[in-house]
């Protein structure tokens, strides 16, 4: 009997180890109770004789190096010495909390090596490593060295991709074949921890017998020798150290173990079906967008969907139909998750909505204001507040995934979805952003009232050059890094679940067959992990509407090589055959639908969909709650904006008579907009009941006798103008509601930003009369409305306040509620003079070669207040600071007026020379207070040199060394970056 002995040895650790002999027969070596913990596990089949040596010759040889009983970590060596007489070196790893055998991923790509690397210290300028091949037969093929290949510092920021490119490697001297490769080895100098993730091969046409260590979060100590690759003998030998694991890591380890055994056990039809997403319509009696109502679910539709074709997420509420109760919605999603734990994987739906400004699709449901005037709050709680009462609607409907928020910068007003956004800043929409993903999904995502996010549109969808929804945008990769990124990394650093793809296309290229934005940028460069699903039918229209895939079998490879990882079909099952029978013909490789299968099924397991597919109803006893309608309330009043109050015509004098008219004083839906109860928002059917209109809400306040009400127009035509001035002559104020028709996506396309001819004729009359008159303004974009700005006295911005709109705009119109909201876009004066706040200089030019070309109606930022507020003592710690300096700028703010108010403190900084032709102003941070009468507030902000940064041309972030100017309403401070 051959046996061996492992010896471990401990350093600064007080825990004493044991030797435990390993024979032969038994396949299995244990050193256990180690804190309660068994440190090692060594599996072996029938190993050739020649593997084992007498103990003396010490060929197996473990090393513990850690305080792992402090904090963790540890560092864990395996080496088989290479003696004569007959030991085989096989070779050392080692982990950080832990690690388990896993197979490399195998992608097809340009011949590669790719790995990704980064540093746990400061920064590792210089870092050695060594890379050697080897084939089959033992033989080292090559080794090269780092300083070849790694050109740039590694930061602490990101992780680095290393990519070397087979050509680099003297193949033809070393006759070497990739087909026989079978080990990495990366050799690290000991510059502190590193982590090494996302290891490639390829190509690789053999696939590995096994593994030997998961590349995935490896830690290096002192010691830095790291092998990733594969065990070339049909014997298998696997490698599993079980270590006191940090309790915050326990579940995800717990989790990626639980996927890989159910992918390892899944057949391609069930991977399949996991990237498949219908809409609730396919499985409902009727026809697809001819629901049969009461609505029901189809049984046998749902078993076709469920059982044979194994779709694995369902959603909205069906095409053709609206607002669902909520006791419907939890019928039908039991039902279906019912019918999923029948399938052999018993993988749950995981279910989607639009809830985008409330639970919109369930009657009851809490409705908010549209992102827009969320942005216009400039609250970035209070949206996270939103978002959480969101979040415990959606789950009280038992739907797990929110199709929201959209992080979409909004640059182009005629295009349809401007109102969904958070407005034209990156800054200020990466904040409100991050905002809203934190109340959706809360620190807990399993917790019963949390929801997966998922941001929308990957990316550019915002600025389609023709201002149409879903027709072609323009943009560069360094345009796209600039302004549009941010609010998508911000997002994803925010831990963001899933993404949707944006539907068009970026200067020839449709966005859901773009590799390099859905892998290299989301994937390799944002470190996105999550879900990334199409918008609807987007992979079939590849084929029928863009025209790149020749058929719908190519639409499908497209996609799917590019990063797609679940198709938001909706109404057929194509797309599932087409990927089954891509994965059978060799076309798309398996591996690369296990990638898109683990993160659909990571998301739903952090939900805890796999222990509670269905919530219990009897934890909601708040849906659609008094409590929830008064956040949505705060929320409405603190997003409308004032924007003109000429001789204090706000707020309204008591004890006066009011005339209101105009198409939104008498309308919940001109109140909500689209994705209202109905994806259009225009049915009044659903409306929710108790809500009150403008005119209800001043009714209810000032009393009947004082409101007179004539519509006067609706939203394209006049109605009994005459009359209307009339009614009008024996009041002290009027009051104009003016709105857009409510519309999102292609339906909302428009030929031009300016107001309806029939409501300027309602101003225009009504101005005949010299009474003070108040414009309230409730649109889906900015509308144009120079002609009548200077025929009104005030003007309120309402955006689309929401349900609680109603009473807000009623108490900031009386003065029970003192406006603070604050314009999140420039407000064009014309409909061909768009432009924005952080402008090019050039595009101050005027037709007189002087700089008065910007003329906004309004300035991104804008809102006035009942009380005044003024700026002093603008200060900054460090005039002069370096790339690695903190400044610290104060500002003093006082209410110099008689009435408490809330001001939202902005930081604007002017880059004086760079580059990249700078903007005249970017907004870098901003800050909420509220003041009493008299009281003055040091409002403190803190930078640094990355936040006067830019994206430069070779699309990387750069911060130039020069001369910055800081300002804070009227003050200005000049620093300089050394």
């Amino acid at each position: 009997m051959s046996s061996f002995f492992l010896s471990l040895q401990a350093q600064k650790s007080p825990i004493s180890f044991q030797k435990t002999e390993l024979y032969e027969e038994n396949n299995a070596a244990e050193i256990p109770n180690i804190n309660g913990f068994t440190a090692l596990n060594l599996y072996h089949d029938d190993v050739d004789n020649s593997v084992w040596v007498s103990p003396e010759k010490q060929c197996v040889t473990m090393k513990l190096n850690t305080e792992f009983a402090q904090d963790g970590k540890y560092s864990l060596q395996l080496k088989w010495d290479k003696i004569e007489g007959g030991c085989k070196w096989i070779g050392m790893g080692f982990g950080w909390n832990g690690w388990e055998p896993k197979e490399l991923s195998l992608v097809a790509n340009d011949a590669a090596i790719q790995f990704y690397v980064r540093s746990l210290k400061d920064t590792l300028k210089s870092l050695p490593w060594a890379i050697a091949l080897e084939d089959y037969s033992g033989v080292q093929a090559y080794t090269g060295f780092s300083k070849d290949y790694l050109s740039e510092p590694i930061t602490v920021a990101k992780w680095t991709k290393v990519t070397i490119p087979i050509t680099r490697f003297p193949i033809e001297a070393y006759d070497l074949d990739l087909t026989l490769v079978k080990q990495f080895i990366i050799q690290f100098d000991a510059q502190g921890e590193v982590l090494v993730d996302n290891f490639t091969i390829v190509p690789l046409e053999k696939k590995p017998t096994d593994v030997l260590i998961s590349p995935k979060s490896t830690g290096m100590n002192d010691n830095m020798e790291l092998i990733l690759g594969n065990i070339p003998t049909e014997k298998k030998i696997g490698l599993m150290a079980q270590i006191p694991q940090k309790e915050e890591l326990s579940t995800e380890l717990s989790i990626n173990d639980r996927i890989d055994a159910i992918v390892k056990n899944m057949t391609v039809a069930e991977k399949a079906g996991q990237m498949t997403q219908i809409d609730l319509g396919v499985i409902s009696v009727g026809g697809i967008c001819q629901i049969e109502q009461p609505h029901r679910l189809d049984e046998a539709k749902l078993k076709k969907a469920i059982l044979d074709y194994k779709v694995g997420s369902i959603l909205n509420c069906g095409c053709g139909t609206g607002t669902l109760e909520i006791e419907m919605w939890r019928k039908f999603i039991t039902r279906i998750q019912e019918e999923a734990a029948k399938t052999r994987s018993k993988i749950p739906v995981l279910y989607g909505v639009d809830a985008v400004h409330g639970v919109n699709y369930t009657i009851g449901g809490t409705l908010f204001p549209q992102q827009l005037g969320q942005a216009a709050t400039w609250n970035p709680e209070l949206v996270e507040k939103a978002a959480q009462v969101t979040a415990y609607e959606c789950r009280a409907s038992f739907i797990p995934w929110n199709f929201s928020p959209i992080l979409d910068i909004a640059r182009q007003p005629l295009w349809s979805r401007f109102f969904e956004t958070y407005g034209e800043d990156s800054y200020l929409a990466k904040t409100i952003g991050k905002a809203a993903v934190q109340g959706y999904q809360g620190k807990d995502l399993s917790s019963p009232y949390s929801v997966a996010a998922c941001g929308k549109h990957f990316l550019g969808y915002s600025v389609p050059l023709s201002g149409k929804d879903r027709t072609p945008a323009y943009l560069s990769p360094r345009d796209l890094r600039e302004y549009f990124v941010p609010t998508f990394e911000e997002a994803i650093k925010s831990g963001l679940k899933s993404v949707m793809i944006n539907s068009g296309e970026i200067s020839g290229s449709p966005v859901t067959a773009d590799y390099d934005i859905l892998t290299t940028l989301l994937r390799d460069e944002l470190h996105f992990d999550g879900i990334a699903v199409t918008d609807w039918g987007d992979i079939e229209y590849l084929h029928t509407r863009h025209l790149v895939a020749p058929t719908m079998r190519d639409a499908v490879k497209m996609a799917i090589m590019a990063g797609v990882d679940m198709s938001m079909v909706p109404n057929n099952f194509d797309f599932t055959d087409l990927l089954i029978d891509l994965v059978k013909k060799g076309e798309i490789p398996e591996s690369r639908l296990d990638l898109s299968v683990k993160r659909i099924l990571k998301v739903k397991m952090e939900l805890g969909l796999f222990e509670n597919p269905v919530p219990k109803a009897s934890d909601y006893p708040d849906f659609g709650s008094p409590k929830f309608a008064e956040l949505s309330y705060q929320a409405a009043s603190e997003s409308v904006t004032l924007l003109k109050n000429d001789k204090q015509t706000l707020p309204l004098a008591p004890n006066k008579k009011v005339f209101l008219c105009g198409p939104a004083a008498h309308s919940l839906n001109l109140l909500n907009g689209a994705w209202t109860h109905t994806w259009q928002g225009t049915d009044t059917v659903f409306n929710t009941k108790g809500k009150q209109t403008v005119l209800q809400a001043l009714e209810n306040r000032l009393g009947s006798d004082n409101i007179t009400f004539a519509k006067g127009a609706s939203l394209t035509e006049n109605i009994d103008l005459q009359a209307c001035v009339k009614s009008a002559a024996n009041t002290d104020y009027i009051v104009i509601c003016l709105g857009e028709m409510p519309s999102t996506e292609i339906p909302g396309n428009i030929e031009d930003l300016n107001l309806a001819q029939a409501q300027v004729n309602l101003v225009k009359a009504m101005a005949k009369l010299k009474k003070p008159i108040i414009l309230v303004t409730m649109f889906n974009r900015p509308m144009i409305i120079k002609e009548i700005v200077g025929l009104s006295d005030a003007i309120l911005a309402a955006y689309l306040p929401g349900d609680m709109g109603g009473e807000a705009i009623a108490d900031i119109l009386i003065g029970k509620v003192n406006p603070s909201g604050k314009l999140p876009f420039t407000y064009p004066s014309a409909a061909g003079n768009v432009m924005h706040y952080d402008r090019k200089y050039t595009e101050d030019q005027d037709t007189k070669f002087g700089t008065n070309g910007y003329q906004p109606q309004f300035d991104f930022g804008t809102g006035l207040s009942y009380t005044t507020f003024e700026y002093t003592d603008l200060k900054v710690d460090k005039p002069i600071f370096s790339q690695k300096d903190k400044i610290s700028i104060t500002v003093k703010v006082k209410n110099t007026g008689k009435v408490t108010g809330k001001e939202v403190v902005q930081l604007y900084y002017k880059d004086n020379y760079a580059t990249i032709t700078p903007a005249v102003k970017k907004l870098c941070r901003y800050s909420k207070i509220e003041l009493k009468a008299g009281e003055e507030q040091t409002v403190t902000f803190s930078l640094s040199a990355a936040d006067f940064s830019f994206v430069a041309k070779n699309l990387k972030r750069i911060t130039e060394a020069g001369d910055f100017d800081l300002k804070v309403g009227n003050l200005t401070q000049k620093i300089t970056l050394k």
